[in-house]
């Protein structure tokens, strides 16, 4: 189960990805099917707002996505609700992104897209080099990966 301090410590990270650029729907479903795959029972959508301060109508909408994608199974009803379609451990980080985000460009510089004349890139292929190590680390983790265990 998470804690308020490490919720505390995701919202301070996502207030400065912005050198990352981590998307809000990536972001949300993430904290979603973590939450989900770290509790037994069912979980709202109410519930999901109110521990990650998110939009209600948004996460319904990323969970809309998550349930069509095959990553969650969904309940109505009084006592429904989401729960994982998969096990944690079967669920690629980069599944989600994929859903979420679509694919990862290895060129992040806007002007290396419209013709750069530069051979080298100003960056120094930082860009290139980041969006691979964050492809990889999206490819080599699963949803089972970011639950805290106590």
């Amino acid at each position: 189960m998470y804690t308020f301090a490490h919720w505390n410590t995701c919202l301070t990270f996502l207030a400065m990805s912005k050198l990352l650029n981590i998307s809000e729907p990536f972001s949300i479903a993430l904290h979603s099917l973590v939450l989900i795959a770290s509790r037994e029972k069912l979980i709202t959508i109410l519930e999901i707002s109110e521990i990650t301060h998110a939009s209600k109508n948004h996460i319904a909408k990323i969970m809309q996505l998550l349930v069509k994608h095959n990553f969650l199974k969904s309940f109505r009803g009084p006592s429904g609700g989401f729960e994982l379609a998969k096990k944690a451990e079967d669920i690629k980080l980069m599944d989600i992104y994929q859903v979420t985000d679509g694919t990862i460009s290895t060129y992040n510089c806007d002007l290396h897209q419209k013709g750069c004349s530069r051979i080298n890139c100003v960056f120094g292929g930082f860009q290139k080099k980041f969006a691979l190590e964050f492809s990889d680390y999206l490819n080599n983790n699963t949803i089972n990966d970011l639950i805290i265990k106590k």
